[in-house]
């Protein structure tokens, strides 16, 4: 089966698609912000910051083509481009 075509099946609601966009978005919030997400409380908070942004910029990278996938997301759109530029994200 076509990859669009399965895509086209799949409805607006459909829990995997939520699923994919919310794994994407939080990968992006913990570039826009990365003081705002995790607050673990514990001591080694500016370590844990750094990794949460160095795991989400590695996502951002590669692995997130099959989520993007999922939700429609064009590897070539102008958004994505822009963002990956602004954040030194060179993609797969």
């Amino acid at each position: 089966m076509d990859t669009r075509q399965r895509n086209e099946e799949r409805t607006e609601y459909d829990p995997w698609r939520l699923l994919a966009a919310a794994v994407i978005h939080q990968a992006v919030q913990e570039l826009d912000h990365p003081e705002r997400s995790g607050d673990s409380g514990r001591s080694t908070a500016a370590q844990d910051q750094a990794e949460r942004v160095h795991t989400a910029r590695e996502f951002l990278a590669g692995d997130m083509w099959p989520y993007a996938e999922m939700i429609d997301l064009e590897p070539d759109s102008a958004t994505l481009t822009a963002f990956c530029r602004q954040h030194g994200i060179k993609r797969d």
